[in-house]
């Protein structure tokens, strides 16, 4: 392993509706096109930070200035456990025309996204437990051939029949567990194209994880492979981190575990910094030996040719360097304390240390304003076992 991020890329999208001129265009025979239908689906549970636009907007403001004709820009809102489906209409208009001055039409798309924006903001879960496959099938139901949904969420799904709170390895084999889900219990997106936005990002500093760089790549493979089979025209990933704000959610739902080296010996496991290390310290605490402790034992039963490899990771702090050397030295130190708990050196392979700057769990400084609770959650080190 280097020093760079081992996530995959994922896909980016933009917008495709707009104009197409016919040849015959000169001649005022325009062939034009409104923007395909788009839905946005939430989960919006209380595990999840609050429903926002921050990773999908510019797709959103996209398809509004996309509009040719009144009503194009309409977006439909799909919520978990709500029966009914809201609409927002994004087209920019002036009086009863959409609006055709170039230098007004952002002005009056970014008025419409505040309203949006608002909508989501209010969204709340009104059923227990995160019912991720649940949301997609309706939002797909509410759109029409050739149109897109948008699925914000975790995707940590606790909900038949993809309840990751029983699955098991998923995050070893999630391409595996996702040809377990019977083809009769998933939705129909024939035709139709989805956007995953959000994978993998939980309310900072709450009972559910937020996953890492591991997990959200199984996440993604785990959706992606779902997606494929409902049939979806295409499956697309919006990376980046969701709004950080509390959700308006109060209902129930389960914990999903990330760490699976207890019982697998291929998987991934944070070592948490906010029991592990100090804010500038690369010196375990008592709370992140015995955090190591269990995991150490499972190493040292697994079957030789598998290896555990480690990537540190720092939070970012204002005026100070990219954290390289003491996400470095967090991962080094948690190598000595496998050493001196019995991993025999085989089974130890690369450490690495990303800082502060590449492959964050979360950005501890939305708005360029440094948030504790959220730097937190970079003083980790993550550890993935695989075979060698």
């Amino acid at each position: 392993m280097g020093g760079t991020s081992t996530r995959p890329a994922v896909a980016r999208i933009v917008a495709a509706a707009g104009v197409v001129l016919a040849a015959g265009a000169l001649a005022g025979c325009a062939d034009v096109r409104s923007p395909e239908a788009l839905t946005i689906a939430v989960t919006a549970t209380s595990a999840e930070p609050r429903p926002s636009l921050a990773a999908v907007e510019d797709l959103v403001a996209d398809h509004a200035a996309a509009s040719l004709l009144p009503g194009d820009g309409m977006v439909r809102l799909v919520v978990q456990g709500d029966p009914e489906v809201h609409e927002v209409d994004l087209t920019p208009m002036r009086g009863d025309d959409v609006e055709a001055d170039f230098a007004r039409i952002d002005e009056k798309v970014a008025e419409n996204l505040a309203v949006l924006e608002d909508d989501l903001a209010g969204a709340a879960a009104a059923t227990d437990g995160n019912d991720v496959l649940g949301v997609l099938d309706r939002a797909l139901e509410a759109t029409p051939e050739g149109g897109r949904v948008i699925l914000m969420g975790s995707g940590l799904s606790t909900v038949d029949p993809v309840d990751l709170t029983k699955a098991g390895a998923w995050i070893q084999d999630p391409e595996a567990f996702a040809a377990t889900v019977d083809a009769a219990n998933l939705p129909d997106a024939a035709g139709k194209h989805v956007t995953f936005a959000g994978l993998g990002y939980a309310v900072p500093a709450g009972p559910q994880r937020t996953a890492g760089p591991a997990s959200r790549d199984a996440l993604t493979a785990l959706w992606g492979a779902l997606c494929e089979a409902s049939g979806a025209a295409s499956c697309d990933f919006v990376d980046g981190q969701p709004a950080a704000s509390a959700p308006a959610a109060t209902n129930v739902v389960p914990i999903v575990e990330l760490d699976q080296l207890e019982t697998a010996c291929i998987g991934g496991a944070t070592i948490d910094g906010n029991v592990s290390f100090g804010g500038d310290s690369a010196e375990l605490t008592p709370a992140g030996v015995a955090a190591i402790a269990p995991i150490a034992q499972s190493l040292k039963t697994c079957t030789a040719g598998q290896v555990v490899h480690g990537v540190g990771h720092a939070a970012e702090v204002p005026g100070s360097d990219d954290g390289v050397e003491l996400s470095l030295a967090r991962c080094e130190a948690v190598f000595a304390e496998l050493r001196r708990a019995g991993v025999p050196e085989e089974v130890l392979g690369d450490c690495v240390g990303l800082g502060s700057r590449e492959g964050q769990i979360v950005d501890n400084t939305p708005d360029g304003v440094f948030d504790e609770a959220l730097a937190k959650l970079n003083r980790v080190v993550e550890l993935t076992v695989e075979q060698g």
